[in-house]
């Protein structure tokens, strides 16, 4: 899902910020703006216009602060310089801005699971709580999340994916659906 984000986004870079660049170059507000305009173009059908809105926004806000033109180029290299940008970019940009898709995705999931109506009366109610609190952890704990999970699988691609995949935080999510049972 979110791999897509990050191919559009080294292209943007490659393409925008030719030329010899001072290293450390800081990305402009007109950088990050192409990058917000590029990512909400490219609809993603695992969350809404609202949801990808919201995290292109927080995105390209997270990009200018935390990252530089050449780490964002440095991510197409298949090399260990790449792997630390890539990195870099899921702790400090992603990580950040990963509350709107995760409530979105693990609402629908919870919603969709038939093990929720079997053991909660008010199925909307537990799974509205639930991701609630999903989203909260990620929108407090984020970026610890994603280092944690990076330590278990340092080569992540998705990190939408990656969170789902992660047996530890797979485990928090089914302790809040535990704990909002209504």
């Amino acid at each position: 899902m979110m791999r897509l984000f990050f191919t559009f986004l080294t292209l943007i870079f490659f393409t925008s910020f030719t030329g010899s660049a001072d290293a450390a170059t800081s990305i402009t507000k007109t950088g990050a703006k192409a990058y917000y305009e590029n990512c909400k173009s490219r609809p993603d059908p695992n969350m809404s216009a609202n949801t990808q809105d919201h995290l292109c926004a927080c995105t390209a806000a997270q990009m200018m602060k935390n990252m530089k033109v050449e780490e964002v180029q440095a991510m197409s290299l298949q090399n260990e310089q790449g792997r630390a940008a890539t990195n870099k970019m899921i702790v400090e940009v992603y990580a950040p801005c990963m509350n709107h898709p995760a409530k979105e995705l693990y609402l629908k999931n919870c919603l969709e699971n038939p093990q929720t109506s079997s053991i909660a009366k008010d199925v909307n109610a537990t799974c509205e709580c639930m991701s609630d609190r999903v989203a909260q952890y990620l929108k407090e704990d984020g970026p610890k999340v994603f280092e944690g999970i990076l330590s278990r699988n340092p080569n992540i691609a998705d990190p939408m994916a990656a969170l789902s995949e992660d047996p530890a935080f797979t485990a928090f999510a089914q302790k809040q659906v535990v704990s909002c049972i209504q």
